[in-house]
């Protein structure tokens, strides 16, 4: 991590509270409040909850260190906090005494360079994260960013959490994989590799939801008879918008979200084949009409259907990064990738115009990753999006391996090693010949009411196979958890030794006997049996410590098997209402059950579709009851506030737009601030004009249209925008020695923060309005005593204007505080004349 190395950190204020910060970190945060009171509303108390693992980017002046010893900490709430400073700041603190001495092991404040390190050796920072008891905060100063070095530490710091965080879920895997797997057993009948090799010598096109889409519609609809045409989910509402049918569509997101995200994919089912990851959002899935296919493994432990089938998986955790792979394996000659940008568009979208996320806007959070474009330009991108093009360039080496060429025409799209730039109009196509629909029909087993039931009964064998194993595994558990309560003794009575030899019995039948479904209990509740790891493993352990870890090692060991058992009972009901479905007068109540569970309202027009149900036969009451499966499918399929549009508009704040926009400024980069404030005006956000506002007021103001730049920043009225407008302000008029025009600027930013009020006061003494002057430095110098510096620039307005006692008071205090102050010495040796 890198951070600058020469910024004003201003002076030590104090406020009315007695507490002191830097007015360069904080400004005005703690000038009207105590930093208790405000860190109690800035911060949930859920934060700083028991057994946790906190790292904060900055100290508030080291504010909240004390805050953390005085309100948080607690002897035996086991929570630990490890701040990470920026080393000028760290060490004005050190120097000025305003930090608290450190609790080793419980709250230490060290640098960006040396945080990993500390984490590893002290905190035992991998423990926390297997135990999903860590979090990442921002100080209050580091979130204003006044110090811009924070914006670079907490975006390395964001990134290395991410890659570590990834690192454990690969290692522990993920129960909602687990369980969405299970719910899709019914639909997951068709692997996808029954279709490799099926498009040999064909091309296809790729339609994903980066910026560039928008470029390929119109080439994709006039090559439709010459292109097999895929498309991830998230774009159907895109392509149904532009009059384009995919005839592949991927998904593989387990979450809700992913459905709210792709629902109108479930328009396509006619014309459109499924390709889906095993755990694919059951909503998705379970209420596609048409045929699917599945990547991946049928069943989440280790069984024998899956052991016969070489079971491909692809690098890259996107869903475009499974469609290309799949592609590959399909045989085509070339496959051409639209919307697989990587990075962003010149005006800071990160997705396809008519996105969810190009509707909320432009992705206003300062990134430090940028890759150079297939014209040679450079583009920003943000991590997620930077780690994804390792595995696409591993991708373009197994198409090459597979004589298969990749093609991007988009000009801005990240360049990758292997995948070749050519435009549109540089690209001739073959006929398909057959079409794809019929290529599948000849190629894939029918989807019958008969190979349906067969694959029902299927699932339904090995389900039964895993509950009565899971049933062993839950009774060794009990087993075990009895064999614990002996072990120790209790009230009086001797432990029990054969009870230590019958729990060494109980460990080896489960790894022995039942090694498959033992580890899959233990997989399924990870995050209980991670629980029972100590941080403190230096510490040592009582004859009661170790009786309590076996009793909840059993505890997990059961409740997890007990989990397991319950969800294998729910997927054979799932199983056998798909049964159900089959017959020609099938047990109504019971499906409208199982399809309201499921959140799969349109299981019903699926039911229609394969079977002679007629629902105008039915009387009425059973009529209203079609009419509420109908009215429930719509609202999923229309309904307009989704949990991502919220998220997305939550995660932008004005202050977080405000330091991209003054990075951009300092850098003097006016063509990204042209570009991005018209982003910004494309958006939803609440601040947006005061945003454009600002970003007006920084292009002008580098072209050195002042008079216009002061109109636009005199437009911001947002108030966490309104302080860097007003600075910008000032910077102008004094620049323009425009001084009466500076004081109502400057009064006005003294009042929000008491940082300016040096400057403030220095000017009312240049125009001559002592009094004024005066009041104001005795503000400032009753917040900050030890700002030498300002009460000489004080002093030596009080002399220019004759009021020599009162000059010499304020140097008598600067050498009392400092009696090597050779300019105070002079001053006063000067007094001393004139006396």
């Amino acid at each position: 991590m890198t951070e600058p190395t020469s910024f004003d950190l201003g002076q030590v204020l104090t406020n009315q509270f007695g507490e002191r910060y830097l007015q360069e970190i904080n400004g005005e945060s703690f000038s009207r409040t105590g930093s208790i009171a405000f860190f109690k509303q800035h911060y949930n108390e859920k934060i700083w909850g028991p057994d946790r693992l906190n790292i904060v980017l900055g100290t508030d002046s080291g504010l909240l260190v004390h805050y953390i010893h005085q309100e948080v900490l607690k002897p035996d709430s086991g929570i630990r906090v490890l701040f990470i400073e920026l080393p000028d700041v760290l060490e004005r603190l050190e120097k000025e005494g305003m930090l608290p001495e450190p609790i080793k092991g419980r709250v230490e404040v060290t640098t960006p360079e040396n945080w990993m390190e500390r984490a590893k050796e002290t905190f035992n920072i991998t423990d926390y994260f297997y135990l999903d008891a860590i979090g990442r905060l921002e100080s209050v100063g580091a979130l204003d960013a006044i110090h811009p070095g924070y914006l670079s530490v907490w975006d390395s710091l964001t990134n290395e959490f991410l890659q570590i965080g990834k690192a454990i879920i690969m290692q522990t895997g993920n129960h909602v994989f687990a369980r969405t797997g299970l719910q899709n057993l019914s639909e997951n009948r068709l692997r996808a590799k029954s279709m490799h090799g099926l498009f040999e010598g064909k091309s296809a096109v790729i339609l994903a939801g980066g910026p560039s889409l928008s470029e390929a519609y119109e080439m994709v609809k006039a090559n439709r008879d010459n292109l097999v045409v895929m498309a991830v989910a998230r774009v159907a509402k895109n392509l149904q918008q532009h009059g384009i049918v995919p005839d592949f569509i991927f998904s593989i997101d387990p979450h809700e979200l992913s459905f709210n995200n792709s629902r109108e994919m479930l328009h396509y089912w006619e014309k459109t084949f499924f390709i889906n990851l095993y755990h694919v959002c059951p909503m998705l899935l379970g209420q596609w009409q048409g045929r699917s296919a599945y990547l991946g493994s049928l069943y989440p432990w280790k069984n024998e259907f899956d052991a016969k089938e070489q079971l491909q998986g692809y690098p890259g955790i996107t869903v475009s990064h499974q469609a290309l792979g799949c592609a590959i394996d399909m045989g085509f000659s070339r496959i051409i990738l639209c919307g697989i940008d990587l990075c962003f568009s010149k005006e800071g979208f990160t997705h396809v115009q008519g996105s969810l996320e190009s509707d909320v806007g432009p992705f206003l959070a300062n990134s430090r990753y940028q890759v150079e474009t297939n014209n040679g330009e450079i583009a920003e991108t943000r991590y997620d999006f930077f780690s994804a093009i390792p595995a696409l360039a591993q991708l373009a080496l197994y198409a090459e391996e597979h004589t298969c060429q990749l093609i991007n025409p988009a000009p801005l799209a990240a360049k990758i090693e292997r995948v070749e730039h050519k435009a549109w109009d540089d690209l001739t196509f073959e006929p398909l010949g057959l079409s794809v629909s019929e290529t599948l029909d000849v190629a894939l087993p029918e989807d019958s009411r008969a190979n349906r039931l067969a694959h029902y009964e299927m699932v339904l064998k090995e389900l039964t196979h895993a509950r009565s194993e899971v049933t062993k595994v839950r009774k060794l558990a009990e087993e075990g958890l009895a064999c614990n309560k002996r072990l120790f003794g209790k009230k009086g009575k001797q432990g029990d030794y054969s009870a230590k030899l019958r729990m060494d019995q109980v460990e080896e039948d489960l790894d022995k006997k039942h090694p498959v479904f033992s580890t899959m209990v233990k997989q399924w509740g990870i995050k209980e049996f991670l629980r029972l790891i100590r941080p403190d493993k230096d510490k040592g352990w009582t004859d009661e410590e170790i009786e309590q870890t076996g009793e909840r090692y059993y505890k997990a060991y059961k409740q997890s098997a007990q989990s397991v058992l319950q969800f294998l009972n729910e997927t054979i009901r799932r199983v056998q209402i798909r049964q159900e479905e089959e017959k020609p007068k099938p047990n109504l109540k019971n499906l409208f059950k199982q399809w309201e569970e499921d959140q799969q309202p349109n299981r019903l027009v699926l039911l229609e579709q394969r079977s002679a149900f007629e629902r105008h036969l039915f009387p009425a009451k059973m009529q209203e009851r079609f009419e509420a499966f109908d009215d429930s499918f719509k609202e999923q399929m229309t309904h307009t506030e989704t949990t991502l549009k919220k998220r997305l508009k939550a995660e932008t704040s004005p202050m977080t737009a405000r330091n991209k926009l003054r990075n951009l400024f300092r850098q003097n980069n006016k063509e990204m601030l042209t570009q991005l404030r018209t982003g910004i005006l494309g958006s939803q956000f609440d601040f947006k004009e005061d945003l454009a506002a600002l970003a007006n007021g920084y292009i002008h103001e580098l072209k050195e249209d002042f008079e216009v730049a002061l109109g636009h920043y005199e437009q911001v009225e947002r108030k966490e925008l309104l302080e860097e407008a007003k600075t910008r302000i000032l910077q102008i008029l004094l620049k323009s020695n425009r001084i009466e025009e500076s004081l109502p600027v400057l009064d006005a930013m003294s009042a929000h923060n008491p940082g300016k009020l040096p400057y403030y006061a220095t000017m009312l003494g240049l125009t001559g309005r002592i009094d004024a002057a005066k009041l104001a430095f005795n503000h400032y110098l009753g917040l900050a005593p030890n700002d030498l510096i300002t009460r000489l620039k004080y002093a030596q307005m009080l002399e220019k204007n004759q009021l020599i006692e009162e000059a010499k008071i304020q140097v008598e205090q600067i050498l009392a505080k400092d009696d090597s102050n050779q300019a105070a010495k002079q001053m006063l040796q000067q007094f001393s004349g004139v006396a």
